[in-house]
């Protein structure tokens, strides 16, 4: 089971890389973040669609792991139809040599192992905290993740809130955002805050992947898959590292004051700001915004 796991997680990591190169390649430069963050929310309708289908098949768990394993086969076979033949390039093109791991590039691994450490809060433990809070079963506990999938969808719409307002803006308003989420999901103790908490926690996580996927590609406009690896990699490794020391501070200091802490782990994100200029508003990115 941990090797599949593991299997499976690092596979969502290696499937992004190559997705941005074709984008770099297929999109005019103007539409590209906004079609990377589509992308990037397409993982919220997943999360959103995975509790419903398990409860109505039943016990048969195993019948929905085979659903969501045929659909993976199914788009890998469409993607290798459609990809450019100039992603390759795309993705090993390089102007200056060795990768420079500093400036933007420093501050964003610093953001992105913090937002991804802070997050694990939810992803990892928001089942358990509202089973805690709210004595809820398995089966209501697993509706969390339903209203996390529908906040993620709001992701949808980073690239446009990164063209209207610029990264840094966008960064702190979110991370304040999924804070507030965090801590209503975590310390909620009425069904309808606990689930308001993971909806406001599943938009904002989703569009700072977003924020973090156009600051890699853009700190790294030679090396689009290489940008949008390092923010993606240092969220994971944050989670990673963030889970067992949730765990720790959730044994020994109990629900509420562990979740104070991983929230105030998120604002200390805000912290990392890119030096890149503000994009202006391009009215193609408006008029092409999602609009439900």
């Amino acid at each position: 089971l941990a090797v599949a796991v593991m299997i499976a997680g690092a596979s969502t990591g290696l499937a992004s890389p190559p997705m941005a190169a074709a984008v770099a390649v297929a999109v005019r430069r103007d539409r590209q973040d906004m079609t990377n963050t589509v992308i990037n929310a397409g993982t919220s309708v997943g999360v959103m669609l995975s509790w419903p289908i398990a409860l109505m098949i039943g016990g048969q768990w195993r019948l929905v792991f085979a659903v969501f394993a045929g659909a993976a086969i199914i788009l890998t076979i469409v993607l290798i139809r459609t990809i450019p033949r100039g992603t390759k390039a795309a993705a090993t093109q390089s102007k200056g040599g060795m990768l420079s791991l500093k400036g933007d590039v420093a501050r964003l691994i610093c953001a992105a192992f913090l937002m991804g450490a802070a997050s694990t809060a939810i992803w990892s433990f928001g089942g358990q905290l509202a089973r805690m809070q709210l004595d809820l079963g398995e089966s209501g506990s697993g509706a969390l993740w339903v209203a996390i999938g529908i906040g993620g969808i709001a992701g949808a719409w980073a690239g446009a809130f990164l063209a209207r307002f610029g990264i840094n803006r966008v960064h702190w308003a979110f991370l304040a955002l999924m804070a507030i989420g965090i801590l209503a999901a975590g310390t909620g103790t009425f069904m309808a805050v606990t689930f308001a908490g993971g909806v406001l926690f599943g938009g904002a996580y989703v569009t700072l992947t977003g924020v973090y996927l156009v600051w890699g590609v853009r700190a790294l406009r030679d090396r689009p898959a290489t940008g949008l690896m390092i923010g993606f990699l240092t969220i994971a490794i944050g989670q990673t590292a963030g889970a067992p020391v949730f765990g720790f501070l959730l044994d020994r200091m109990g629900p509420d004051r562990a979740v104070v802490i991983f929230a105030c782990l998120g604002l200390l994100a805000g912290t990392m700001r890119t030096r890149k200029k503000r994009v202006a508003v391009d009215p193609e990115i408006r008029r092409a915004t999602p609009t439900g």
